[in-house]
């Protein structure tokens, strides 16, 4: 039998029916694997964060071997002018340096008054005017790094949040969280966490990605070990071991994806429990194991949280130095 030419031809090309089901199939296909890939980043990232989380707990260990204790945590306003420095601006200038360049032992913790009875220079350098016989004796006085900056970052609060300028707190402060003087002589950064939320512009106009500051509570020891029945009070933070307040401003700054989206530990936070967000900061660094009063994790110690991938604080995907 003769074939005819044409007809071979067209049997060779797909039908209509053949191409849509082999688009339904790639859909299909996409549709089982994004997800899957997805998960996958996450779990990577989450990994990431906590070997950060590690190394931060190591470098808080080799501080506390220098000086006998951890670093303080609590908000300081010393110049009394509104301003404050927070428990994650202390975390980071105890393990690298206001400067990155090593922790200075003559600190005030707080970055606007950094004078010793008005002489000692701390954290010198040119932009304060400092000599180079102050730079030098700074450097020679550094304790540190204690930790390495490699998948966080570190960054300035103004650098982090757009709604620096107008940021104040509604609970306890008047007055924004300190960042940095208009020359960025004085400067108070934060440890950011490593999920790169956030596009950034530096001072010297190259643009970064950046996380959401790690949070640092130092454990009040004394109270931890003198009443059992106050060691988490929602009610009374200044009377628990680990105090809320310590880093209250930071998050009521909001989410670094946007100062709408509130952080879960935020006073005005109210989950569908009832529960404002002091209370649900308080349930979550509960320790599960302890049922006869309500006992923090590490009651000895510290506690950091990051944000995790969804730059919300208080939320199930929070990585932590406990609850693992």
């Amino acid at each position: 039998m003769r074939t005819n030419w044409f007809s071979k031809k067209f049997r060779q090309a797909f039908t209509l029916v053949e191409i849509l089901t082999v688009i339904a199939i790639i859909v299909l296909i996409m549709t089982i694997t994004f997800p899957a890939l997805d998960k996958a980043r996450q779990v990577a990232m989450d990994t990431k964060q906590r070997s950060e989380m590690h190394n931060l707990e190591i470098a808080l260990e080799l501080y506390r071997a220098d000086f006998d204790d951890y670093p303080e945590s609590s908000v300081l306003d010393s110049l009394g002018a509104g301003s404050i420095v927070c428990g994650a601006q202390c975390l980071a200038e105890a393990v690298v340096g206001r400067d990155l360049k090593g922790f200075d032992p003559l600190t005030t913790w707080y970055a606007a008054q950094e004078e010793v009875n008005g002489e000692t220079e701390i954290y010198a350098n040119v932009d304060k005017g400092s000599t180079d016989e102050e730079i030098e004796d700074s450097l020679n006085r550094r304790r540190g790094p204690y930790y390495k900056i490699e998948d966080s970052g570190a960054y300035l609060i103004e650098q982090i949040y757009g709604n620096y300028e107008s940021a104040t707190s509604s609970y306890t402060y008047s007055g924004a969280i300190y960042s940095a003087s208009e020359d960025h002589a004085y400067q108070a950064p934060v440890i950011s966490d490593v999920y790169h939320q956030k596009k950034i512009i530096m001072e010297s106009g190259r643009s970064m990605w950046c996380g959401s500051p790690v949070l640092y509570f130092k454990a009040n020891t004394v109270l931890a070990m003198s009443n059992q029945a106050t060691m988490l009070d929602a009610n009374d933070p200044g009377a628990s071991v680990y105090n809320i307040y310590d880093n209250l401003d930071l998050i009521e700054m909001g989410s670094i994806e946007g100062e709408t989206i509130m952080n879960h530990f935020d006073s005005g936070y109210v989950d569908e429990m009832g529960k404002d967000g002091i209370e649900v900061f308080y349930e979550t660094i509960r320790n599960e194991d302890v049922s006869t009063y309500k006992k923090p994790y590490n009651a000895d110690s510290f506690i950091l949280i990051s944000a995790g991938d969804d730059a919300i604080y208080g939320t199930r995907d929070d990585i932590t130095n406990f609850r693992r």
